[in-house]
């Protein structure tokens, strides 16, 4: 049996990429088992659209849930109440615009204990939708890792292991995953 799984999805008036995004984790997740939930943490979205997407989406879908921030706090806060109300043994990383393969998530979750983090080469789709040259992934390296977020998504983490390491930083928008990775490479490498 896998282990539970949250996939973390901070949006912000994402109305454009949300449904595909949100559609396609669901059907990738659809090999899963029942310990599988996808976390939408809406940061104060101002398009009322957004908000009516996303409880649609939790209303169709139990394993959708979704938490609704008042007021905007960046992607730090929304990763962060997201990381909070994580019930999985794992959470992935994931953004309202990302697209997954169709066994993304079953591989990831073949990566078991000692492993507390893993992540998956990512595929450049061009704007035409056709593939783009592959970005082939070093080995954990954290050489590069100081230099850069080679990582990107999907990245699967140990759930009390990002917590240990003190989840998402405050001050760090933009760089939040970066800044995280460099902290679980210090216990997870």
């Amino acid at each position: 049996m896998n282990p539970s799984l949250t996939v973390l999805l901070p949006v912000h008036n994402a109305q454009a990429t949300l449904s595909a995004t949100v559609t396609e984790v669901l059907d990738v997740a659809a090999d899963l088992d029942e310990s599988f939930e996808l976390l939408i943490v809406d940061d104060g979205s101002t398009d009322p659209t957004v908000i009516a997407m996303l409880q649609a989406f939790a209303a169709h879908d139990e394993r959708v849930r979704v938490v609704i921030r008042e007021e905007q706090g960046g992607i730090v806060a929304a990763s962060s109440d997201a990381l909070a109300a994580a019930t999985g043994d794992y959470v992935a990383l994931l953004d309202h615009d990302d697209e997954l393969d169709p066994y993304a998530l079953s591989a990831m979750l073949e990566v078991r204990e000692p492993a507390k983090v893993a992540h998956r080469d990512p595929d450049r789709i061009l704007p035409d939708g056709r593939y783009g040259p592959r970005d082939h992934q070093p080995d954990f390296s954290p050489e590069q890792l100081r230099n850069q977020n080679y990582v990107l998504h999907l990245v699967v983490a140990h759930r009390e292991t990002v917590l240990d390491v003190g989840g998402f930083r405050e001050g760090f928008d933009g760089a939040q995953d970066h800044d995280l990775l460099l902290r679980l490479a210090e216990v997870a490498g």
